[in-house]
C-alpha cells in the first residue's frame, strides 16, 4: 500500500484527545486505573484479559465493537474484541482509531493494542492507529510471549525456536506470515516511523517501538525502562500484558470460583497443526470426535431438519458415556472442503465465514437439546460466531485454567454457562485430557 499508513497518520493527529494526565510517573500509587485493551480477536481478547483479572482487577470483555460502552459499569479493564484480524490494512486502522479515541474520551488511562502472537493480521496499521487516536508520541510494542515459546531477537520474531515465517502459522490458510522481520511487517502497511529495540535498549522516538525479549526478564526490564509513563501507551499479546497487569495491580487479589460441570464439548474450527494433534491425542484416549462433513460446514439449513435432530441425539448420546466430546470441522482428505467452496464460487473468507457460522448453529441446537457440561470454543471466529448465534454481548472471565486457556461464564436464557476459550496455536498435544481432569476435580484452576 502506498503511502497509506502516513496519510492515516496525519490525518488523525488534529483529532486527537489525548491520555489523561501523561506525565511520566514512577509510580500509580492513589491513581484510579482504567485500562482499555482493544484486541485483533476474540480468544486473543479472552487469554490477555485473564492477566489482568489474575491480579483481582475488574474486568469486562466485549463481544461485538459496536456495543462497546468503556468503563460504564465501572471497571478497571474494559476489553474489546474489535474483530480485525480479518480486515483489510484500511478498514482495521479506522476501527482501532474509533475505539481508542473512544476509550480515551471515557477516561481510560492506559490503553493497550492486544495484537497476534504470530503476529497475523493487520500488526502496522493497527498500532498506528493506537498512536494517533491515543494521542501519545511513542506506542512501545512488546511481541513476545516466552511462556508459549514467542520471543524476539535482533528484531525478528521466533515461534519455538523458528522463524516465525518458517512456522506453522507461515503456512497459515488465511493470513499466513512471511517476513520473521518485526519492522518490515509493521512498514508493509504503515509509514509511521518504526525503531527496534535490543534487550536494554531504549528509545523515546516519536512512532513505534519494537522491543527485543526472549524471557520473562527481558519484560520485566522492559517495564522498569519504560517507567509508568510508557507503559500508558503499548502493546503486544498476552505475554506483555502479564506484566503490565502485575505493574498496575501490584497487590494480588484472588477471585472465587465456582466448580464447573463436566463433561467438555469441544467446538473445534481451526485447522492450526497444534490443535489437530490435541484432537487426535484426546480421541486417543476415549474424546468421542464428530466430525461435520464438506457439505455440513457450508451450508446451514441441514441443522434445521432431520439430519440436525440426529446429530444432536448423537452428540447428547455421547455425553452420556464419555468425558469429552469434539465437534470439528477437519477434512478427512486434504482440501476437500475448500474444493467444494471453489465449486459453488465461495471466496476463502466466505468460506471460513460460513464454517463459524455454522458452528455458532450447532451450539444454539446442542443447547437447545439440553446439553450440560462446559463449552470449549477453539479459534475466536468460532467463538465469535457462538456468541452472536446465541446473542451474548459479553464475558464474565472467572479465571485462566491453564496457559491460554480461560474460563469464563455468560447468560443464555435464565441460565449461566461456562465457557473456555483458547486460540488454536496454544498448548501441548495432552491439553484436553488435562482439562477433563480439571473439571473432574471441580475446574477451579488458578486465579
Amino acid at each position: 500500500m502506498e503511502r497509506k499508513g502516513a496519510d492515516w497518520y496525519d490525518q488523525s493527529r488534529d483529532k486527537t484527545v489525548l491520555l489523561k494526565d501523561k506525565k511520566d510517573e514512577d509510580t500509580e500509587e492513589g491513581r484510579m486505573i482504567r485500562l482499555a485493551m482493544i484486541a485483533d480477536d476474540l480468544t486473543g481478547a479472552m487469554d490477555t484479559a485473564a492477566g489482568f483479572f489474575a491480579r483481582g482487577a475488574d474486568v469486562r470483555v466485549f463481544s461485538f465493537p459496536e456495543r462497546t460502552d468503556f468503563f460504564a459499569g465501572g471497571e478497571e479493564v474494559s476489553v474489546i474484541d474489535a474483530e480485525t484480524r480479518h480486515l483489510a490494512p484500511e478498514e482495521a486502522y479506522l476501527r482501532v482509531a474509533a475505539l481508542a479515541k473512544k476509550a480515551v474520551q471515557a477516561g481510560a488511562t492506559h490503553l493497550y493494542k492486544k495484537t497476534d502472537s504470530a503476529l497475523r493480521g493487520n500488526i502496522g496499521s493497527e498500532l498506528a492507529a493506537m498512536l494517533c487516536a491515543g494521542g501519545g508520541e511513542t506506542v512501545n510494542f512488546v511481541p513476545a510471549f516466552p511462556q508459549m515459546g514467542r520471543t524476539t531477537k535482533g528484531g525478528i520474531h521466533y515461534v519455538e525456536g523458528s522463524p516465525v515465517a518458517q512456522s506453522v502459522f507461515g503456512q497459515d490458510p488465511f493470513e499466513p506470515v512471511k517476513d520473521p522481520y518485526v519492522l518490515r511487517i509493521i512498514g508493509a502497511q504503515t509509514e509511521v516511523p518504526a525503531v527496534a529495540c535490543g534487550v536494554g535498549e531504549f528509545s523515546r522516538a516519536p512512532g513505534i517501538c519494537v522491543y527485543d525479549a526472549e524471557t520473562e526478564e527481558d519484560m520485566e526490564g522492559i517495564a522498569d525502562g519504560l517507567g509508568a509513563g510508557g507503559l500508558r501507551l503499548c502493546a503486544g499479546c498476552a505475554g506483555f500484558a502479564q506484566i503490565l497487569a502485575r505493574r498496575l495491580f501490584p497487590e494480588k487479589r484472588h477471585s472465587e470460583v465456582q466448580p464447573a460441570k463436566g463433561p467438555l464439548w469441544v467446538i473445534c474450527g481451526s485447522v492450526n497443526p497444534v490443535t489437530i494433534k490435541q484432537l487426535l491425542w484426546a480421541q486417543a484416549r476415549g474424546a468421542v470426535r464428530l466430525s461435520l462433513a464438506p457439505r455440513q460446514k457450508l451450508e446451514s439449513a441441514w441443522l434445521l431438519t432431520d439430519e440436525g435432530d440426529r446429530l444432536a441425539a448423537a452428540a447428547l448420546a455421547a455425553g452420556k458415556r464419555a468425558d469429552c466430546i469434539i465437534v470439528d470441522t477437519l477434512d478427512q482428505s486434504r482440501g476437500e472442503t475448500w474444493r467444494l467452496a471453489q465449486g459453488r464460487d465461495m471466496t476463502l473468507p466466505e468460506m471460513r465465514e460460513r464454517i463459524a457460522e455454522v458452528l455458532g448453529g450447532v451450539v444454539r441446537k446442542l443447547l437447545e437439546a439440553g446439553l450440560e457440561g462446559t463449552l470449549m470454543c477453539t479459534g475466536g471466529d468460532v467463538l465469535q460466531s457462538v456468541l452472536c448465534t446465541l446473542g451474548v454481548e459479553s464475558l464474565r472471565l472467572q479465571g485462566e485454567i491453564a496457559p491460554g486457556v480461560v474460563r469464563a461464564g455468560f447468560l443464555y436464557g435464565e441460565e449461566e454457562r461456562t465457557v473456555l476459550t483458547k486460540s488454536g496455536g496454544f498448548g501441548g498435544q495432552e491439553l484436553l485430557e488435562r482439562l477433563v481432569q480439571e473439571l473432574k476435580k471441580g475446574g477451579t484452576g488458578k486465579t
